[in-house]
């Protein structure tokens, strides 16, 4: 796929406070807690024993759990910060301890990633920028075009006063962050915010002609 591009096309003044959508649920922050502990207490142990040979082990769990990080961060612009609990290094390095907590790891994951699964359902259709929804109330116009520069197709997008301001109340808390851009659902790119997004005119282009389309239609209806 070629680069996600999310570009700036004009410039404002509009001004407005991060509304409480842009936060994710706090359950969120304690399953990802959860899910941290067992696997720094291992990585801690193996660390100092790397003879123990559970690097695979530990790199396993530490693809899930960063899926479910970056999935969060994407979805709300958001660092995810875990403060994990660890025990004392003399009591856990032991093997039947490691074990114990390898599968506790496992199952903080699985709840971890329904949670995530549960709480990002809700942008389960139609066109978003993060926690932002693109929809007939909050677009002013809305257009395919083609960059001139690399010959990609682009989404141009205005916003309505309302969405102008959330967008940019968005883009300000979270420079340089990664968020994602969902069509009906699904993550068709994940454009890095390298600026401060101000007067709501802006494009993305990376996602096919067609995914772009689909996004326009939807877009047109109510939200």
């Amino acid at each position: 796929m070629p680069s996600e591009i999310l570009a700036l096309l004009l410039t404002g003044s509009l001004q407005a406070s991060t509304p409480n959508s842009f936060v994710p649920p706090p359950e969120l922050s304690k399953a990802f807690n959860a899910a941290a502990a067992p696997i720094a207490n291992v990585e801690g142990c193996v660390d100092r024993r790397p003879s123990l040979g559970l690097e695979n082990q530990i790199e396993a769990r530490e693809v899930r759990y960063n899926a479910a990080k970056d999935l969060v961060e994407q979805s709300w612009g958001v660092e995810v910060r875990a403060a994990p609990t660890i025990e004392r290094r003399g009591f856990f390095c032991q093997p039947n301890r490691l074990a114990a907590l390898l599968k506790q790891a496992d199952s903080f994951l699985d709840q971890l990633e329904r949670r995530v699964a549960r709480e990002t359902s809700i942008f389960g259709g139609g066109v978003w920028l993060g926690p932002i929804r693109f929809c007939q109330a909050t677009i002013e116009k809305a257009e395919i075009g083609q960059d001139p520069l690399t010959g990609q197709p682009i989404l141009s997008i205005a916003l309505t006063s309302d969405g102008s301001a959330s967008l940019e109340a968005l883009t300000r808390r979270a420079p340089f962050a990664r968020l994602a851009f969902r069509v009906g659902g699904d993550v068709v790119a994940s454009p890095v915010i390298s600026t401060q997004i101000r007067g709501g005119r802006f494009y993305i282009s990376g996602p096919e002609r067609s995914i772009l389309e689909h996004g326009l239609t939807l877009i047109s209806g109510s939200c």
